[in-house]
């Protein structure tokens, strides 16, 4: 049995453009492949806040759950609104800011 390691990027930002979520994806793509080549990995940006939708993959897409299983590096990411239904970007911001 083997296991799939998740490297998580976690940033609070109304704005977070593709060219940004690029880099960062590409950031822990270089960490995953320090981790050894055997190991496939998975990942995942969340940016909270977020004004807009990215072009970015699909994260139940069933292409990168096939790429996981093969040993490949994948990467996703997760933009939370900034008027999500259960206010997580709220609370997030909250412990992440100086406001009241």
């Amino acid at each position: 049995v083997g296991y799939i390691p998740l490297f998580v990027s976690v940033k609070s930002h109304a704005d977070f453009t593709e060219a940004a979520a690029t880099t960062e994806c590409y950031q822990m793509h270089q960490k995953a492949e320090a981790a050894g080549p055997e190991f496939g990995a998975l990942s995942l940006l969340v940016i909270f806040g977020a004004e807009r939708k990215g072009n970015e993959k699909n994260l139940l897409d069933k292409s990168c759950v096939k790429q996981l299983c093969k040993g490949g590096l994948v990467e996703a990411v997760l933009r939370i609104p900034r008027e999500d239904k259960f206010g997580l970007s709220d609370v997030f911001a909250s412990m992440t800011s100086d406001r009241d």
